[in-house]
């Protein structure tokens, strides 16, 4: 099985964010609203050529991968972000009490943009939180 997380963004948009994609069966990206986030798969030779035709001039992107790469033609790197991916690999042997967890909402996001100001992932905006509200949940306390 091919590992879904050596290209995440192309993956997600073909799975369970498929309903996020406003690109095309070839080249995947979330509305700029939502996310800067763009994919192809790894063995479109055209992808970034793909992406220049289909995005409207001056989008700014991210793309995510594993390798180092030299821009093509045309784009240009204006910041490069080294990150780490953790993945949890033990099975289901989590011992955790979820009695007490809501599903969130709109009254949320609030303290979803604090908590992203202090654990910095992303990027992503509003929008972003609102289309995964349900499918997120939270404790309840605040932090």
């Amino acid at each position: 099985m091919k590992n879904l997380l050596q290209n995440p963004v192309y993956n997600a948009l073909l799975t369970g964010d498929r309903h996020f994609n406003v690109g095309s069966d070839k080249v995947k990206y979330f509305n700029e609203e939502v996310s800067p986030f763009v994919g192809f798969d790894e063995n479109n030779v055209n992808g970034f050529a793909e992406l220049h035709a289909a995005l409207p001039v001056g989008r700014r992107i991210l793309y995510a991968t594993t390798d180092t790469i030299t821009p093509p033609k045309g784009w240009q790197v204006q910041h490069e972000i080294k990150g780490l991916q953790f993945v949890y690999e033990r099975g289901n042997d989590i011992e955790e009490d979820f009695r007490n967890v809501i599903p969130l909402n709109e009254t949320h996001i609030d303290q979803m943009i604090s908590l992203t100001a202090v654990t910095k992932p992303g990027p992503f905006g509003k929008e972003q939180l609102i289309l995964d509200i349900t499918m997120e949940f939270l404790r309840m306390k605040s932090w």
